[in-house]
């Protein structure tokens, strides 16, 4: 299932590339990314059955995981309204910025926006390494490449179609995207899982990426 889901992130980190090649990614292009999303989510559904033999063990008092869901449920909606106040916030920065250092906003939006934006799943990927929990780690970092490519990205283009005449200024991006996608794959492929060594090959691939933006910005 690991590989499975490894592949279907590679093809999903892919494809908005290859919609947007034309120039535009216009409705139907956000037709066919959202479609792909329900598409992930009927599948993972169908394996369901593999998730819940690992805390079948772990059952909870009904009153006591109610009680727990409204307490989840709340904080997610406090999370939902600060992330759209910073994402304001980040936009405007963003844009600030790149106008005070004369940078392109795509390099300002694919460097700090971006780091910005991987915050919150380091964090999380830490917090779920410390615990032990590997899956909700592999999880995690599938669907934050998952949900903005497809779900969000969709949603977007349908709204408002996005142009891009010009894409050499990702074109380095796309190249270290593919790049790092590829090797993710074969690192989980051969143990099924990754080890510090690949860790660390895995940062210097995008510490080597941000060098090569900054430099021919």
């Amino acid at each position: 299932m690991v590989q499975t889901s490894s592949i279907f992130t590679i093809v999903i980190a892919i494809l908005p590339l290859l919609l947007i090649l034309d120039g535009t990614l216009g409705r139907v292009d956000a037709i066919i990314l959202i479609l792909t999303f329900f598409v992930y989510i009927f599948w993972l559904f169908s394996k369901k059955e593999r998730f819940t033999k690992t805390y079948e063990d772990n059952q909870i008092p009904v009153i006591k995981e109610f009680k727990i869901f409204i307490k989840d449920l709340g904080r997610v909606i406090l999370g939902i309204s600060f992330l759209l106040l910073a994402a304001e916030g980040i936009v405007r920065s963003a844009s600030f910025f790149a106008e005070s250092l004369n940078l392109s906003i795509a390099l300002i939006g694919i460097l700090i926006v971006g780091l910005g934006n991987a915050l919150p799943e380091i964090y999380f990927a830490i917090a779920s390494a410390r615990k032990g929990r590997t899956w909700m780690i592999l999880g995690n970092l599938m669907g934050s490449v998952i949900v903005p490519a497809t779900l969000v990205l969709g949603i977007v283009a349908l709204i408002c179609p996005i142009e891009v005449p010009d894409f050499s200024p990702f074109a380095i991006g796309r190249f270290f995207l593919i790049i790092s996608a590829i090797f993710f794959f074969f690192f989980v492929r051969t143990g099924r899982k990754i080890t510090k060594k690949e860790a660390l090959f895995l940062l210097g691939i995008y510490i080597t990426f941000v060098l090569v933006e900054i430099l021919t910005k």
